[in-house]
């Protein structure tokens, strides 16, 4: 019902502050309802289990997130 109402508006894109297992929902329905626009939310998809949830549907998605080169998980995302 939500990704109809959102649809009839016809939006240029979509800002969800979200968690991933909310986020990654609106995203599958939104591909099945065929809500084709760019779609992003905050640090609270920023996890593999967003993309996990949301399949393919996580495509494209936007997500901010903070960034730290000293931290070692983004030292070994570098490599």
């Amino acid at each position: 019902a939500i990704v109809a109402q959102v649809k009839s508006l016809n939006p240029e894109f979509i800002f969800l502050p979200l968690y991933y297992s909310e986020a990654s929902l609106f995203a599958r329905q939104s591909k099945l309802a065929g809500l084709n626009i760019p779609m992003g939310s905050a640090d609270g998809v920023a996890d593999q289990t967003f993309i996990s949830l949301a399949g393919d549907a996580s495509e494209g998605y936007i997500f901010t997130d903070s960034f730290d080169a000293n931290n070692p998980t983004t030292k070994l995302s570098k490599e």
